[in-house]
């Protein structure tokens, strides 16, 4: 199985490696100010003049034995970025016959070194709202820091060195999560003034006869039917759960007992700032959730705890999501869909520190009342959002949201519940059915949270056929794995859960 290996630098001056990171926008923790496309050309070329004589050698695995020489002129001569790994091959390349990269300006105004498209669109050009695809092949020197969401970097180790568990713990006993998303029967409207009974039956049946024991269900999505907002001081704060919402999620518990079956509801999804006519989104309201501290304040006191203490003595509720994707309101293709509601978006701050906050006030509901609480969220990447080894950063890691919560101890995920579809031109790098469960360098358990099997994933020459993706997941030492989606493709489903062991 190929992996991508450290990039290195040899042989290059201090003074050289640092200017080249500043050109390549030194991460998202140099403090650097993005450069512009004139400034990059002229730093390069200082770089040229000053550094002549230094090179910097950029090794990877991807191809055995395969390195590019980038040299401080080449980059001055050059608007390409580093050769994509389907040009490299076995031997060197030749600093005094290619011209290599020169740093670019992202659509988001950050500098980095690309090759290939930076845009959001596949192969034939159509965007397909998915966000940075295709096979670019781009890089930030190691120890660069980390770059903002929508660029990349390749700076990924063999191993993470993690000590992930190919479980998660409940009520004193291991649990492996197997099972789907039924994601929605309504969208956004299964909670809050009632539920089809009779699919969620249909539901049960599919994932208990298969070998499953756990669904995945959204509840608020984007909030047009719960909380309940009103009028506070002449501010819109959540004033309750929202309809019928507790009793609605009460009697989905009691159903789901009746087949041995777990429930995990995912509070919302990144669809919170996308506008409805039909169901008219109270997107205004969402942003305030996610970036003023009272507004949120308002949601965990008034429809979050009162969840929690009603329901997280369920038995079949075995954990809290707190949001589907929350990172897609991020990136730049979420602003450019017709429905994004044209407003302000939130920062990665804000989105750690609500869920942060979600986080904490679950985990000390359930401790006062007793009981205890799992909670995750479904963030929409592994390599990209919940780890420090392949290319991203872990947003979620205990450090990070204990300090987006002002050091609240409670303010922790319990699993990580990352998701992949093979469409961001990573050609496998983030896969975790190619790559094991203790690659990723973190010591939580990993559920992969979603993932298509409506055909084979033919990558990292490691074909794993539709139906054997769920057992790959077993055998690659995680603690579960929900395919998307019920209402798309039940029998794909249910035949590739009937493989886990």
């Amino acid at each position: 199985m190929q992996s991508f290996s450290s990039y290195f630098i040899r042989g290059a001056s201090l003074a050289l490696t640092a200017q080249l990171l500043v050109a390549c926008g030194g991460g998202a923790d140099s403090g650097a100010t993005p450069s512009t496309p004139s400034s990059i050309a002229q730093s390069s070329m200082q770089q040229s003049s000053m550094q002549a004589s230094n090179s910097v050698v950029v090794s990877s695995s991807v191809v055995s034995s395969s390195s590019v020489v980038v040299t401080p002129s080449s980059m001055a001569l050059s608007s390409s970025s580093i050769a994509p790994s389907s040009a490299m091959n076995s031997s060197a390349v030749s600093s005094s016959s290619e011209a290599l990269p020169l740093c670019t300006v992202a659509a988001n105004g950050v500098a980095y070194c690309q090759q290939g498209d930076l845009t959001d669109a596949d192969e034939s050009g159509v965007k397909d709202g998915w966000g940075w695809e295709n096979d670019a092949s781009c890089i930030v020197l190691h120890g660069a820091g980390d770059v903002p969401p929508g660029n990349c970097r390749i700076d990924t180790p063999e191993t993470g060195g993690g000590t992930s568990p190919d479980h998660i713990m409940y009520n004193g006993e291991k649990v492996y999560l197997s099972g789907f998303n039924v994601a929605w029967i309504d969208f956004a409207a299964d909670f809050g003034a009632g539920f089809n009974e009779a699919k969620l039956r249909e539901a049960l049946v599919d994932v208990s006869s298969s070998g499953g024991n756990s669904l995945r269900w959204w509840l608020h999505t984007d909030g047009s039917k719960s909380p309940e907002w009103g009028n506070v001081n002449g501010a819109q704060q959540v004033v309750g759960t929202g309809g019928t919402t507790i009793a609605d999620l009460q009697k989905a518990l009691d159903i789901a007992a009746e087949y041995n079956v777990y429930i995990v509801p995912a509070l919302w999804s990144f669809d919170m700032l996308l506008d409805n006519s039909f169901r008219k989104t109270p997107t205004q309201n969402n942003y305030q959730l996610l970036s003023n501290d009272d507004v949120l304040q308002s949601y965990l006191d008034n429809a979050l705890v009162p969840m929690v203490k009603a329901l997280n003595k369920h038995p079949q509720l075995i954990a809290w999501e707190l949001f589907n994707e929350p990172e897609n309101m991020t990136e730049t293709w979420f602003r450019e869909r017709t429905e994004f509601y044209g407003g302000p978006i939130p920062t990665k701050a804000q989105l750690q520190r609500t869920q942060a906050k979600m986080a904490a006030a679950i985990h000390r509901e359930a401790l006062a009342n007793g009981e205890v609480a799992l909670v995750t969220t479904g963030s929409k990447s592994m390599g990209k959002y919940n780890s420090d080894v392949a290319g991203g950063s872990n947003w979620y890691s205990d450090e990070a949201l204990i300090a987006a919560a002002d050091g609240d101890t409670q303010a922790t995920l319990d699993f990580y519940e990352p998701h992949y579809y093979n469409n961001e031109g990573r050609n496998g790098a983030w896969s975790p059915f190619h790559h094991k469960a203790d690659y990723w360098g973190v010591n939580k358990p990993i559920v992969v949270g979603e993932f298509y099997v409506k055909e084979a994933l033919d990558v990292l020459d490691d074909k794993v056929e539709k139906e054997d993706l769920c057992q790959r997941l077993a055998d690659y030492g995680y603690a579960g794995g929900w395919p998307w989606q019920w209402n798309e493709n039940p029998d794909g489903l249910k035949e590739c859960i009937s493989r886990v062991p």
